[in-house]
């Protein structure tokens, strides 16, 4: 149990080491990365044979540490894929300015002969040309002038992130997505200028960050939190917010899905808005079985 309560706290102790490495350099994994895993790995090893002699008590300790260690590494994955985003779409960035930049190195018309005539120029003719002169496009200042595409700005073979997530991570697109969007949500975000602006869902971000709600729950409130966005104020959606933060920190999962949907229909009482094709489907009056003597009409308006 000792080694389990110092490999949380080594754990978590990794993501303030990350923090402070330089971002210019281009480590493998961020400082203390390596030890934490080995470290997992070591109480791996023999949590098998530990575990046949715990009480019921000592179970449910190691049980809660256990679980308070995964929802620092599901915070971390929201880090990790956050990062491969902004950088992935930063290296193609730079990769579309160096092939602009390739593009607008040419010059137009032929280059000048060595008779200090342009040919292929209008009333010049190609075959009164010096011997040797030649007709071709080249770069403006040779060709060693054109920019070359830096190897880490190559193009993956991936459409989007969530695709190259899926093949480096081995995990689903449906969890690679997840976790993107639920990144976009809770994590600090940066304007055009590259100033920083806060999270959408700041406090449900700091509950994720400090350990005390699992991404699962925090998934379950962003959605609710995006259902009511447009049917209530801010001040409701933030106590909204506040509300199911709490909720999840305290209790399982299952209560919360209860609280948030009764969340989401208080403040959300007519529901989503309805699409075209469910409206052509259901819209009218429609007469059913006779009930006790009563017609029974149904309507969809």
């Amino acid at each position: 149990m000792e080694a389990v309560r110092d490999f949380i706290r080594d754990f978590t102790a990794c993501g303030d080491d990350a923090q402070g490495t330089d971002r210019g350099a281009a480590p493998v994994r961020p400082s203390g990365m390596d030890t934490a895993l080995a470290a997992l790995r070591a109480v791996s090893s023999t949590a098998v044979e530990e575990a046949g002699s715990w009480g019921f008590r000592a179970a449910a300790d190691f049980a809660g540490s256990v679980e308070e260690l995964s929802r620092t590494v599901e915070y971390l994955q929201l880090v990790a894929a956050a990062a491969v985003d902004r950088t992935r779409k930063q290296s193609a960035a730079a990769a579309s300015g160096v092939a602009a930049g390739a593009v607008t190195a040419w010059t137009t018309g032929w280059r000048e002969s060595g008779g200090g005539r342009q040919t292929g120029e209008p009333g010049t003719s190609l075959a009164a040309e010096p011997a040797g002169a030649t007709g071709t496009l080249e770069p403006a200042g040779g060709p060693s002038s054109v920019p070359a595409v830096p190897e880490s700005v190559l193009d993956d073979g991936y459409r989007n992130t969530a695709e190259f997530l899926r093949a480096r991570l081995r995990i689903g697109a449906a969890e690679a997505k997840r976790r993107l969007c639920l990144a976009d949500t809770l994590l600090p975000r940066q304007e055009l200028a590259g100033r920083p602006m806060p999270a959408v869902h700041p406090e449900l971000g700091a509950a994720v960050a400090a350990g005390e709600v699992a991404s699962r729950a925090a998934t379950l409130i962003t959605l609710a939190l995006h259902r009511v966005r447009h049917s209530c104020l801010p001040e409701a959606t933030a106590a909204m917010e506040h509300a199911l933060t709490r909720t999840a920190a305290e209790n399982d999962a299952d209560f919360l899905a209860r609280v948030s949907r009764s969340w989401a229909e208080a403040l959300d009482q007519d529901g989503a808005e309805p699409s075209e094709e469910l409206l052509r489907q259901l819209q009218g009056a429609f007469l059913r079985k006779p009930r006790h003597g009563l017609q029974h009409l149904e309507i969809f308006a």
